[in-house]
């Protein structure tokens, strides 16, 4: 029998080996949430989601604190903070630092922990959330305490739990409080005490079986180190009436397991084996393997205290004849595989994200040089565009002086002509007096010569001695009427620069020369709104009978002066952005030709002062 019982035993033993192997905190886990927060981490993954990414990382962190896998929270709890920090969400901060500073705790980093829940302190200070600072700050001194004296250690969590009590928004943190002091006052001895504050916190927990077993172990274990088995043994059946307990059968067999260590402690194995006896039943009945494997050689230890060594073989004979149909029924075994394969999954997942990241950062560098390239040639573009506009605008500039100068000559040639007549007619007088008047003229077409603009009263004064000129050259042909409208303020109205000059020349030398009886030449300057017109009528023959007359060389002569005022206007339209029109009437039956000039009479406002006399 003994031989036989050997083989069963190895048979049992080596088809749960590979189940032995998965048993880990994980299998502690709740399935449904842990696989709901997998899921979400992959969705926020796959869509760039650093807020979600977050609270999947907090989520993931916070299911393996409950299993007691405290590495593993401390590292996903650790990447939340860094998208957390990326966020520069602060009131997340304060929370994700307080649970790492915990985990860490857990663990055993004393210093760690401190340092982060100074952080977590710093975060809810920033985030004015008073009571939470506080808190954080007690847990610091706490654990620095715990070093040092026992006593300062309970002052301060005695102090904690009053400032917890007092404020609403710290009501979850009461349960872990009360385990705090009753486990500091166990460290001290101070048993009952002790007891009191595991109870308060049992009272405190709602809808967590995990927690309400810890509580109840821890207080179950000070009622043993107190000598009160009684004490003990009714914590744990307290416990298994609850309906957290009741409704759950994996958490159900763990408290009859925790229950059965209490009778062996009392020495009452028949109690013991009573207890292991029903989770067994609850084990097999639920599909738990490895707890109903775990039940199984507890049991067997009983019986062999209890001199029923036979009960063990029939036992192990019984599990051995349950334990196809335990597994077919086992969905813990399947929930391990899952969750490992899920765990693998995860790392997959932020792998991909940290390739991601580099190609996105790469991405970035190449597209932001080539913005950098881009606003570099924009801005070479830019000087280069400006550059020719300045060049463009200096050759215009060349170009009107040059229009400008070429007037000059043409203007002087003829004056030295009229002149050279009254020399060679003897009239010396005459010729002295038209000297005069033409040496005043030239002395203001030169002074003027270096301006695109002069004040309209220069240029009226210019065109009156040019009239005065060639009336007593030409007194028989023509006379002449010069009206300028009073509402003008000829000082302040700019005007181009020999504008009116050239067509009085052409009226009196191409139109009124020519007629058989004396004409009239007459120059109008009126204002219509905001602009100043310059309106020269003559009655002489006309452009079309004059070209008649004219030689070939006269004709060329005509259309170069002509051809030099209108490249002026345009020039000086083009580089003043003004708006200067010269319109010439043929009037009716040949009789004579009207030239209207039109200029704005805010140009003063619109040029520069050099550009002015």
């Amino acid at each position: 029998m003994h031989w036989r019982f050997l083989c069963f035993f190895l048979l049992f033993s080596v088809l749960t080996t590979s189940a032995q192997d998965k048993k880990s905190a994980p299998n502690k886990m709740q399935r449904s949430k842990f696989m709901s927060a997998a899921d979400k981490l992959d969705d926020a993954l796959r869509e760039n989601n650093d807020l979600k990414i977050a609270a999947a990382y907090y989520a993931l962190g916070d299911e393996y604190e409950k299993a007691g896998d405290y590495p593993a929270s401390e590292s996903y709890f650790l990447k939340s903070e860094i998208y957390y920090k990326k966020l520069q969400d602060i009131k997340a901060l304060a929370e994700v630092t307080r649970r790492i500073a915990k985990v860490q705790e857990f663990q055993s980093k004393k210093s760690k922990a401190v340092s982060t829940y100074n952080t977590a302190a710093s975060y809810s200070a920033k985030s004015k959330d008073e009571p939470l600072k506080s808190i954080n700050k007690k847990d610091a001194e706490r654990i620095e305490a715990s070093n040092i004296s026992a006593e300062k250690e309970e002052e301060i969590i005695a102090s904690k739990v009053r400032e917890i009590e007092q404020s609403p928004t710290l009501k979850d943190e009461l349960p872990e409080t009360y385990i705090q002091l009753a486990d500091a006052q166990v460290r001290s001895n101070n048993l009952v005490p002790a007891i009191g504050n595991y109870q308060n916190a049992i009272q405190n927990v709602r809808n967590d079986p995990d927690q309400l077993i810890t509580l109840t172990n821890k207080l179950s274990d000070t009622y043993i180190l107190n000598n009160d088995m009684k004490g003990a043994i009714e914590s744990n059946k307290k416990l298994l009436q609850q309906p957290e307990i009741q409704n759950n059968a994996p958490k159900k067999v763990e408290v009859i397991q925790n229950l059965s260590k209490v009778y062996l402690r009392n020495n009452d194995q028949a109690e013991a084996a009573k207890a292991l006896e029903e989770s067994y039943r609850i084990a097999v009945q639920t599909g738990q393997t490895l707890e109903a494997r775990d039940i199984v050689g507890k049991l067997a230890d009983v019986y062999q205290l209890m001199g029923k060594g036979n009960k063990s073989v029939v036992l192990y004979k019984s599990f051995l004849k349950d334990l196809e149909k335990v597994i077919k029924a086992d969905s813990t075994l399947q929930d391990l595989e899952l969750i490992a394969l899920t765990e693998q999954k995860i790392k997959k997942l932020e792998e991909e994200q940290v390739l991601k990241d580099k190609l996105i950062s790469k991405q970035n560098t190449i597209n932001f040089a080539l913005l950098g390239g881009i606003i570099l040639l924009t801005i070479l573009m830019m000087l280069i565009y400006k550059s020719l506009r300045s060049i463009r605008r200096r050759n215009k500039i060349i170009a009107l002086q040059s229009l400008r100068k070429d007037m000059n000559p043409h203007f002087i040639f003829n004056s030295l002509n009229s002149i050279n007549q009254f020399i060679s007619q003897h009239d010396e007088r005459t010729a002295n007096q038209y000297l005069t008047k033409f040496s005043t003229l030239m002395r203001g077409v030169l002074e003027h010569s270096a301006h695109d603009f002069i004040p309209l009263s220069k240029e009226v004064s210019m065109i009156e001695n040019y009239l005065q000129l060639e009336y007593q050259r030409f007194n028989d042909k023509f006379t002449y009427t010069l009206h300028i409208d009073e509402t003008i303020d000829q000082d302040d109205v700019l005007i181009p620069n020999m504008i009116i000059q050239p067509h009085l020349e052409n009226a009196v030398w191409h139109g009124l020369r020519y007629k058989d009886s004396a004409g009239l030449l007459q120059v109008a300057i009126t204002k219509n709104n905001n602009s100043i017109h310059v309106t020269i009528e003559d009655n002489g023959i006309g452009r079309a009978e004059s070209h008649k007359l004219k030689t070939a060389h006269q004709r060329e002569r005509k259309s170069k002066g002509t051809g030099n005022i209108e490249q002026r206007i345009k020039l000086l339209n083009e580089l003043y952005s003004l708006n200067i029109q010269c319109d010439t009437v043929d009037l009716l039956n040949s009789a004579g030709t009207k030239i209207i000039i039109t200029f704005p009479a805010d140009i003063a406002d619109k040029i520069p002062k050099h550009k002015t006399l």
